[in-house]
């Protein structure tokens, strides 16, 4: 479960479901030794993902399978992704009671942030203090919108200087996105090693999970081009076109 980091009336930073840290690996899959319980759950997020998308290229579309991944991207605070797949999970079953209900917990969830966003926007015309801001860049972050998150706590530091409550949220922030592209690079170099081994199926696996760690960045479509590549029809076609189409929804 990543935990995301809020700001709260006293200026106290509390765990509030931040995008945390997926684990960074030694080697793809890797967990260093003693690692805390938060980096095994993420780890452990991070494989299940991959065995979902490696079901789904393999298979092609069902409902239940996108449901699994949709709850794997709430529980891991990526609210937008999970109702991408809940979406997908309810076209393919409309009837299905269990997945609409689902759809509208990420839907209900959604909702809750926007409307806090907007609170938090409003105390930061009137106050005279950076707490808001904190919000609302935490917010911002948590929904997948990391340059928005920034660029407010930026916009905080230009309004108030150097304020101590803003700083370790910037570094925090900072420390997430190198932390996931650490991951990311890891398990590429492990797609790498395996399509030279002609292990296909491993290296889709891995392909999953970085997926899932950059919730669909573009970038991540040469990977699975690239392993497409090495054995055409390897990945089912409108698996294929499912993942083209989550990069297109990626924020930043």
């Amino acid at each position: 479960m990543r935990l995301f980091l809020i700001f709260l009336v006293g200026c106290s930073l509390s765990a509030f479901a931040w995008h945390g840290d997926h684990g960074k690996p030694k080697a793809a899959g890797d967990a260093p030794q003693g690692a805390p319980q938060d980096y095994m759950m993420a780890a452990q997020a991070r494989e299940a993902a991959g065995e979902i998308y490696f079901k789904l290229m393999k298979e092609g579309p069902a409902a239940e399978q996108y449901a699994a991944l949709a709850e794997i991207f709430f529980d891991d605070s990526q609210p937008l992704p999970a109702r991408f797949y809940y979406e997908l999970a309810v076209a393919k079953d409309p009837e299905n009671k269990a997945l609409q209900e689902g759809l509208k917990k990420i839907e209900d969830r959604l909702t809750y942030l926007d409307q806090r966003f907007k609170h938090f926007t409003e105390r930061s015309k009137n106050e005279k203090k950076p707490n808001a801001y904190g919000s609302m860049a935490a917010i911002k972050f948590h929904m997948g919108y990391r340059r928005e998150g920034v660029e407010i706590l930026q916009t905080a530091i230009n309004n108030f200087g150097e304020d101590p409550r803003i700083a370790p949220l910037i570094r925090t922030f900072q420390t997430q996105v190198a932390n996931d592209r650490a991951i990311i690079l890891a398990l590429n170099e492990g797609v790498q090693k395996s399509i030279e081994n002609g292990d296909v199926d491993a290296a889709l696996k891995l392909v999953g999970q970085m997926i899932f760690v950059s919730s669909g960045h573009p970038d991540i479509m040469a990977v699975v081009q690239s392993v497409e590549k090495t054995k055409p029809q390897s990945i089912h076609p409108e698996t294929l076109a499912l993942i083209e189409e989550f990069s297109k929804q990626h924020v930043n």
